[in-house]
């Protein structure tokens, strides 16, 4: 150093500044708290250069520059071979020059084991199938609950074959199948009854079949993710208490059903509609009244097969688009054609708000996947209650969320 006279100061020792090149984990985690799954999905995630190595361990200890299971690709899954319980899991990284991350992210997955099913009474249903999970929703707090009705003909304990464990278990959701009270026909939920609201027949009995689960604390369920489904008869009848109901209901899921308001001989009816998207739009907006804010923050997904000789194709696209202008949503996405054989077609309304599938080549049956068998069941295609509970995961809008999240999903 000089100063203003030319006086020069005595030289000093160098420093040395150390440089840390470690690789920083920027992402580590994955979609599910508990599973009955042994091998789970994982993101990882890691900054740096020339990063030549990863693993993935279950403790907070730096493993050694020569440990063995250094892999060269990044893992997207991680297998559970240490039987149930809880994992601690962390991530690591090493680059070129040996050099390893100083903090690892972690996250904790529990191992469970399969629910089971229990036929009981609740409410004014004399036979209801419940199965609960193990597992806890990915979402929101405990579990989610999901009542799925029957179609005509269809009896209602067809659905313990039709995969409805599945989506409990990956998704932490009771499932509670109701055989209709008051059936009409051939045992067909009573959708075109002319009285409808919330304190009449199998209206109620809905409601207090959701009160009693909400009620049950050994079922654990998050009233922010409550659903409903249903194939057909029960389709309509599930749109029916979507729409008397927006306020319980965070999510639909209706295959192959007539709108809301129609009759029983409508859904026959081939070359005739019985209702026009906005009349399907002000008859639920209608039987909501006063409950009609729930439809602020609630996501409705309809499917169908593209041979339905049962029910009108046409109402699946109206029951779209009608509620997609109950949620003031006309914006889509462009149609996703899943690679899955047969195919499957997807339109998505703006962020999520309302999901359209078509199954291609299939009847009236609800798809149920592999290994699935009953009346109007279908084990040929995808299963949809599978489909349903990754929706409803991704889109549910009562939960809360991290910031940014509905930014990313515009």
């Amino acid at each position: 150093v000089k100063d203003g006279d030319n006086n020069i100061s005595d030289a000093v020792s160098p420093i040395t500044v150390a440089i840390d090149n470690s690789p920083v984990i920027t992402a580590f985690s994955t979609d599910f708290t508990s599973t009955i799954q042994t091998e789970i999905p994982v993101t990882f995630e890691v900054s740096g250069s020339n990063i030549t190595h990863y693993m993935i361990t279950k403790t907070n200890t730096t493993p050694a520059v020569d440990d063995p299971n250094w892999e060269i690709s990044k893992p997207s899954v991680y297998t559970m071979v240490d039987g149930t319980g809880d994992y601690t899991l962390y991530a690591w990284a090493k680059n070129s020059d040996n050099n390893i991350n100083n903090t690892p992210l972690t996250f904790t997955v529990n191992l469970s084991t399969p629910g089971s099913w229990v036929s009981t009474s609740i409410a004014g249903f004399s036979n209801v199938l419940v199965y609960t999970p193990n597992t806890v929703s990915p979402i929101g707090t405990g579990r989610a609950l999901l009542i799925h009705l029957h179609g005509c003909i269809q009896t209602y304990n067809e659905y313990q074959n039709a995969n409805l464990d599945v989506v409990a278990n990956t998704y932490g959701m009771v499932v509670a199948v109701p055989d209709a009270a008051n059936k009409q026909g051939f045992d067909c939920w009573y959708y075109w009854d002319d009285t409808k609201n919330r304190n009449h027949e199998d209206f109620k009995n809905i409601l207090d079949l959701v009160s009693n689960l909400l009620a049950d604390e050994s079922k654990d369920i998050d009233p922010n993710q409550v659903y409903i489904s249903g194939m057909s008869s029960g389709a309509a009848f599930a749109m029916t208490m979507n729409c008397l109901a927006p306020d319980v209901f965070a999510g639909v899921g209706m295959f192959a059903g007539p709108s809301v308001g129609t009759s029983s001989n409508g859904v026959s009816t081939k070359d005739v509609k019985e209702s026009t998207v906005e009349e399907t739009k002000s008859r639920c907006e209608t039987l909501a009244g006063s409950y009609s804010y729930g439809f602020s923050n609630q996501i409705f997904s309809i499917a169908y097969g593209s041979a339905d000789e049962i029910v009108n194709l046409g109402y699946n696209i109206q029951n779209a688009n009608a509620m997609a202008q109950v949620y003031d949503r006309t914006g889509t996405y462009p149609d996703n054609t899943y690679s899955t054989s047969p195919l499957v077609t997807e339109t998505l309304w703006t962020q999520g708000r309302v999901s359209l599938l078509e199954l291609d080549g299939l009847g009236h049956a609800w798809a149920a996947g592999d290994g699935a068998s009953g009346t109007y069941i279908s084990g040929s295609h995808i299963n949809y209650a599978l489909y349903l509970g990754n929706y409803f995961m991704t889109y549910n809008r009562r939960v809360m969320r991290t910031e940014g999240y509905w930014d990313f999903l515009q």
